[in-house]
């Protein structure tokens, strides 16, 4: 009896083995391995929450453009990103305090962030 359980133990085991050939996803590791990634930068699009934060040396001068935080409260919820951020209208604009509708759709964080320094610094709000 052991002998005819030890056999179909060994036969069982031995039906479960593949070769790698047999395995599909081990049969072309190797013509991918010559391809390079190309990343793009993510840009905001329309729909997209921005937090955005304005810190000036006089802390004063920052007030009116920066939204009421929630403290130490994550911001996990929808409805508070909705209310701490700026959301990206459908023509691809925020509006943003003081400096009206900045245009931002199709632009990269730093590019945003730029822009805003720049309006800012340029228009006298912020020394």
């Amino acid at each position: 009896m052991r002998i005819l359980l030890k056999s179909l133990l060994l036969v069982l085991i031995l039906q479960s083995c593949a070769s790698k050939k047999d395995i599909l996803y081990l049969q072309d590791s190797t013509a991918n391995t010559l391809q390079s990634i190309q990343y793009q930068k993510p840009t905001v699009q329309p729909n997209d929450i921005l937090k955005i934060t304005v810190e000036s040396v006089v802390p004063e001068a920052a007030i009116p453009y920066n939204r009421n935080s929630t403290g130490s409260m994550p911001l996990n919820n929808i409805q508070l990103l909705q209310l701490e951020g700026y959301l990206v209208s459908t023509e691809g604009s925020i509006g943003f305090p003081v400096l009206g509708a900045i245009q931002v759709a199709g632009q990269t964080v730093s590019e945003i962030e730029q822009k805003i320094k720049t309006l800012l610094m340029d228009g006298g709000h912020l020394n």
